[in-house]
């Protein structure tokens, strides 16, 4: 297999052509990546930071960018600070994704989604049920598990964007890379999108990916994930 650079980012393979998913010890829910480390929570909403040190708190997700955020149970929001120590954020979310740029969106239990702008929650048409955001752009899956693309974002720019263009494919979850996005299915099946760039923000076409993940994130040169038995995995991304 070949890549062509910009235009097609692959696993990295081995010989016998399968991609290598490398198994990380100890047991999440979610997991996520981000230039403030890697993060996850367990089924008990404990929160870990790798390898593995337990934070204060509890969550039942979280996302790592240039800051950590998450969500509890009951749909508050909160902000690391640093030293076991949290903010609580005003609002409610059932979802929450940082960039390494620091933009933060979200999606409430009613679907609707938001961006964090000047210190307060910006309403952005549409409904979702899991955003992601990062330099492909602000990425998304329904509750049908149809795919979007929010128009602008591209690049991780500090915008709300336009409009949402709906791309081909279903996928439960979704995360935003550098020109690379990745997704599981309801079927836990692994894909990746082809062809993206700035003057095609979307790419070409789903590749699928060869293993089973139900929760995935990508960031720069690596792909983590939990699969059913909450176990973790992860796989460099790069050029052949």
């Amino acid at each position: 297999m070949k890549c062509v650079i910009v235009v097609l980012v692959c696993f990295l393979i081995a010989a016998h052509g399968q991609t290598i998913w490398q198994n990380i010890p100890g047991r999440l829910t979610k997991i996520s990546k981000g230039d403030s480390g890697v993060w996850g929570v367990d089924k008990n909403d404990n929160i870990y930071q790798l390898k593995w040190t337990k934070i204060a708190g509890g969550l039942v997700q979280v996302s790592s960018g240039a800051s950590v955020w998450g969500v509890t149970k009951t749909d508050a929001i909160y902000k690391y600070l640093g030293d076991d120590k949290w903010q609580q954020i005003p609002g409610k979310l059932t979802n929450v994704d940082v960039s390494n740029k620091d933009r933060v969106w979200g999606v409430d239990r009613g679907r609707n989604i938001f961006r964090r702008t000047g210190g307060s929650w910006q309403r952005i048409g549409g409904n979702l049920k899991q955003i992601s955001v990062g330099e492909s752009g602000v990425w998304g899956v329904t509750l049908a598990n149809d795919i979007y693309y929010r128009v602008g974002t591209y690049g991780d720019a500090d915008t709300a964007g336009t409009i949402w263009i709906q791309v081909p494919g279903k996928l439960k979850w979704i995360s935003s890379g550098t020109d690379l996005v990745v997704g599981v299915t309801g079927e836990n099946e692994i894909f990746y999108r082809e062809g993206m760039t700035a003057d095609s923000p979307t790419g070409t076409r789903w590749v699928k990916v060869p293993g089973k993940l139900m929760q995935i994130d990508v960031n720069r040169k690596e792909v983590l994930g939990i699969d059913i038995g909450n176990f973790i995995y992860r796989s460099r991304v790069g050029r052949k």
